[in-house]
C-alpha cells in the first residue's frame, strides 16, 4: 500500500492503527510516498498520547511507535528539509528515498541533493535511507 501528499497519510494511517488492520495483518507493509516527512514525529507523538485512553475504543492494541517499527515506511522527498531532523528524533529504520523521477526535482543529481540534505546524519543512516531500508520495504534482497 502507498500514499502520497494527495491523500493525508495521518489521516490514512490513523484509520489502519485504530481500526487494527496492523493486528489482522501483522505483515502488511504501508509507505507514505511524496507526503514528505515534517509530519511523522507529531503524528506519532499524537497517537502514542491518545493510546493510553484510546485503546479501549478502537481497534489499536499498542502504541502507534510499535506500528511504525513494525509495519510503516515513510519516504523522504530529495530536497526536504525536516528529513534529518524526523531521522534524528525517530531514528533511521523507517525512512527512505529515491530520486522522484520523473519528475523536474528527479533530473538533476537527485542523489547529491539528498545526501546533501542527510549531511548531518551518520553515513551509515545515510547509507540505509538511500538503500537499505527501500529495499526491505520492497522485499528486495542485496
Amino acid at each position: 500500500v502507498t500514499m502520497n501528499i494527495i491523500q493525508d497519510p495521518r489521516q490514512a494511517l490513523t484509520t489502519l492503527v485504530y481500526d487494527g488492520v496492523f493486528e489482522r495483518f501483522p505483515r502488511l507493509r504501508v509507505a507514505t510516498i511524496e507526503a514528505m516527512v515534517g509530519w511523522v514525529g507529531e503524528w506519532l507523538e499524537r497517537l502514542d498520547y491518545r493510546f493510553n485512553y484510546m485503546g479501549h475504543t478502537s481497534q489499536m492494541k499498542r502504541p502507534a511507535s510499535e506500528y511504525l517499527a513494525r509495519n510503516i515506511w515513510i519516504n523522504g522527498d530529495p530536497e526536504e528539509k525536516m528529513f534529518p531532523l524526523m531521522v534524528q528524533f525517530l531514528g533511521d529504520d523507517r525512512f527512505f528515498t529515491g530520486s522522484d523521477y520523473p519528475h523536474a526535482e528527479g533530473f538533476v543529481q537527485p542523489i547529491q541533493k539528498i545526501r546533501t540534505v542527510l549531511s548531518s546524519l551518520p553515513a551509515a543512516s545515510v547509507d540505509k535511507i538511500l538503500g537499505d531500508n527501500g529495499r526491505k520495504f520492497y522485499g528486495i534482497r542485496s
